[in-house]
């Protein structure tokens, strides 16, 4: 009887080792397994993820560095995880910033509900390609492992990154209309390059700055702080120009039409039109 009951605790003791380490991702360092994008299925309180009507589902990226982005539906957001405590199946985000875009208050009320529950998280788990992130209180939030389609729109292609790549020249902005420059200026134009560099004119102005470069390949259009020299002009041409920085600050994502033609826009819709420098 000595002898079953000891071999029984052992096969236990097996049993639940391997139970423990199915809800790590098959016995994977748990930091390798959170990392990458992952589109949010379930959340606390509503159950399987809707977004409300017109929206992509939200979703975050987590980098091997700790590094945290993604969005919520409304707006982008970054920030970071505490990169030693992932080793240990915990979850430690710091503060979370977010661009400050409005929308009508259901997509408002699932933002702020989703950004709580994010920042409420302390561990996690990962399970047959499903991250599970909780408290102490019980499971907050479930994603799925982003396929080869962008988040919230399914079936459609990721953008080749490339095909932004180059110099544009602006044709069209929200509010005015198709773009003339006024006599003797430049029309405003815009340089991409691979690393995300970002330059250009404004019909008065040099600017310059940083895109994403990883949001580019989902068809995001993730632009830092942007310099500009800073030399005067006549009134229509500074208004031209404040008018393209401010939609330009604004863009959020873009696409490239069959006819080559450059598309920025946010979820109020196009802001932006310029057509490839031949």
């Amino acid at each position: 009887m000595v002898r079953c009951a000891v071999l029984w605790l052992a096969i236990a003791a097996g049993v639940s080792w391997c139970l423990g380490c199915r809800s790590t991702g098959g016995g994977k360092d748990p930091a390798r397994s959170i990392t990458g994008e992952w589109v949010l299925g379930w959340m606390h309180g509503r159950g399987p993820d809707a977004p409300p009507e017109g929206r992509g589902h939200a979703w975050i990226r987590i980098e091997a560095d700790g590094q945290l982005r993604g969005h919520t539906g409304l707006n982008q957001l970054s920030g970071a995880v505490d990169a030693g405590a992932l080793t240990a199946a915990e979850f430690r985000p710091g503060p979370v910033a977010t661009t400050k875009m409005g929308g009508p208050p259901a997509v408002m009320e699932y933002e702020a509900e989703f950004l709580r529950l994010l920042q409420r998280s302390t561990r996690f788990r990962v399970d047959e390609g499903v991250l599970v992130l909780s408290d102490d209180s019980g499971e907050l939030l479930r994603f799925d492992r982003a396929s080869g389609e962008r988040p919230g729109s399914p079936g459609a292609p990721i953008p080749s990154t490339p095909s932004i790549h180059g110099e544009w020249i602006l044709e069209w902005m929200d509010g005015r209309g198709p773009v003339t420059a006024p006599a003797g200026r430049e029309s405003p134009r815009l340089s991409i390059a691979a690393d995300g560099g970002l330059r250009g004119w404004t019909c008065v102005n040099h600017l310059s700055g940083q895109l994403d470069a990883g949001a580019l390949k989902r068809g995001e259009f993730a632009a830092g702080p942007m310099a500009m020299t800073e030399m005067g002009a006549e009134p229509e041409a500074m208004q031209l120009e404040a008018d393209f920085a401010r939609l330009l600050g604004r863009a959020t994502r873009f696409r490239i039409d069959e006819d080559r033609t450059l598309v920025l826009s946010d979820d109020s819709g196009e802001l932006l039109r310029f057509a490839r420098k031949p």
